[in-house]
């Protein structure tokens, strides 16, 4: 009798975890159906600085680009609002955009889940540079070559005009979004506030509510 209560026990706390936390593994965050995503990219025939366009789904809905440069046959965008939320780096050690866990996760995952094969093909894979912090020192690391990127200060500084510019939303809530420059150590990475302010310390990259706006070269 008291083995059958065992057993009984066992398999309710089996139960109970498989419906609490399902039988999948961790996930960079996002649902993209299970599917390869093809849609029409809507990016107007003669873009502008500051247009709008749909291109990729992620979470089951277009995404939503704001244009912030038009260049060699090239337009390069920002998702207009905050798409995730995760860490830069899952441990709380030195870490450069080059060897960060976000890099990998949106040239990978998020790249051939959000985007279709034809989408694929219209992305610029771009030379990413990384220099080292201007107020700290910090090292960025090596330059790299990625579909999709985070925006460095330099770029957020050049591209944004104001404050309330560079303020972002996560689910209707404003909040940060991280930056791929290194902060004021080797194991901080900088990012926008929740108004706009710029921080170039940054925040610890372990952080688990950075938002991620990712940016990318469309050819055109």
């Amino acid at each position: 009798m008291k083995k059958t209560k065992r057993i009984l026990a066992t398999v309710l706390a089996l139960t109970l975890a498989f419906a609490l936390f399902g039988c999948g593994g961790a996930s960079g965050g996002g649902d993209y159906g299970g599917e390869e995503t093809e849609t029409e990219a809507n990016i107007p025939e003669d873009p502008g600085v500051g247009d709008r366009f749909t291109f990729g789904m992620f979470d089951g809905n277009p995404i939503e680009w704001r244009v912030l440069d038009v260049a060699d046959g090239k337009v390069l965008v920002i998702s207009e609002e905050i798409l995730t939320q995760q860490m830069y780096y899952k441990n709380l050690l030195s870490v450069t955009w080059e060897t960060s866990d976000i890099r990998s996760w949106l040239n990978g995952e998020f790249y051939t889940a959000a985007f279709g094969s034809g989408d694929r093909d219209k992305i610029a894979e771009t030379e990413v540079g990384n220099p080292d912090s201007e107020d700290y020192g910090t090292p960025g690391g090596n330059d790299t070559a990625d579909k999709i990127f985070l925006l460095s200060l330099d770029e957020v500084n050049r591209y944004f005009a104001d404050y309330a510019d560079r303020a972002a939303t996560y689910e209707q809530q404003i909040t940060w979004w991280w930056l791929r420059s290194p902060g004021s150590l080797d194991y901080f990475a900088s990012r926008i506030g929740g108004v706009g302010d710029v921080f170039t310390g940054g925040a610890v990259v372990n952080a688990p509510d950075g938002g991620v706006r990712p940016a990318m070269w469309i050819n055109l």
